[in-house]
Parts: C-alpha cells; structure tokens; sequence
C-alpha cells in the first residue's frame, strides 16, 4: 500500500512543514498496519488538519447503513452487522464543545453531533432535548423523529451518514458498537 496522504489534505489549505513531516510518518505507520497512531503536537500546530485529511481517505457509508439511519431503524439491536459491509467513514472526537464548533466551522463537509442538553425542544421551546417531552412521551418522540423535527436527532442521522462526524468522547461513547464501526 503506497498513501500519499497529502493529496487527501483539506484542498482549501495549504500543509505547513510539520503538517507534511506528520503525514509522511502517518503513512509509513499505516503502510507498516500499525493500528494507533498517536500525534503529540501543540495547540495552533493543525492537528485538524491532519484528522481531516484522514477523513477525506475515508470511504462513504454503505446504502444499508445510510437506509438504517434515514428509517431510525440503526439503533435496534441485530438489525445492523458492520462486520458484513466494508469500513467506512470517520469519527473525529474531541474533548470540548468548542472544539466540535471549530471542527464544523473548518470543515463545511463534516458534521457535528452534541448531546441532547444542546438541542431545543421543538415540542416546548422553554426546554432542551434532554428534559423535553420525549422523556414523559414516547409518541411525541416518535413523531418528532419520524416527521424529522427533532433537532437532536436531526443532528445526530446527519453526523451518523455522514464521512465525517465530528462527536464528543461522552457522545461517542454513548453510540452502540455497530454504529461506531468507522
């Protein structure tokens, strides 16, 4: 396997010297089949640049998958098996809301998933997705996911589908192990 991962770089950026000396050592590790890599590197040194051009490697979902999400069908149990289907896609976690902010603000392509605490409650706009109707009505969730009005989840099938989701680590945690196969 021969990666030039730099003409994976976000095309609307230039790599700096460090940027490109990191992308040369990441690929001679995948070439190697090193499965973690770790890049330890300051603040303001383009860390996301280096996660991006990786999710731009990436592979899109597969039509099962993307079907799964789009029928809110991808979280019942044994419905879905990644190990049946190629890898795909890529999450990018961070530690902080901002970061995700920053993620979305870099990379239009990407998409950014949050917790429900995040999300107004269509329903009741005095409150968040996390103490909105859904949690006394399983009807009113239904209906505002069905009819695709739930911001939360809205936000959450999008980043599911999407090559590029950028997710907290609790968020990310909190996903299903098949839905995590990226």
């Amino acid at each position: 396997m021969n990666l030039n991962l730099l003409s994976n770089f976000p095309p609307e950026y230039k790599p700096n010297e460090a940027q490109q000396y990191i992308l040369s050592e990441m690929s001679k590790a995948l070439e190697q089949k090193h499965r973690f890599i770790i890049i330890q590197a300051p603040t303001a040194s383009g860390k996301s640049m280096i996660s991006k051009t990786l999710a731009n490697l990436s592979e899109e979902p597969n039509t099962r998958y993307v079907q799964l999400v789009q029928e809110n069908k991808i979280f019942h149990p044994g419905v879905y098996n990644p190990d049946n289907y190629p890898q795909w896609g890529c999450a990018i976690l961070t530690s902080t809301k901002s970061l995700q902010d920053q993620y979305g603000r870099l990379f239009s392509d990407g998409s950014v998933s949050k917790g429900k605490v995040n999300y107004e409650c269509v329903a009741d706009p005095t409150l968040n997705c996390q103490h909105g109707y859904c949690k006394v009505s399983s009807r009113q969730k239904d209906k505002c996911i069905k009819e695709h009005k739930c911001p939360y989840f809205n936000a959450l099938n999008t980043a599911l589908i999407n090559k590029c989701a950028f997710y907290s680590y609790s968020m990310y945690g909190c996903l299903p192990p098949h839905v995590k196969a990226r």
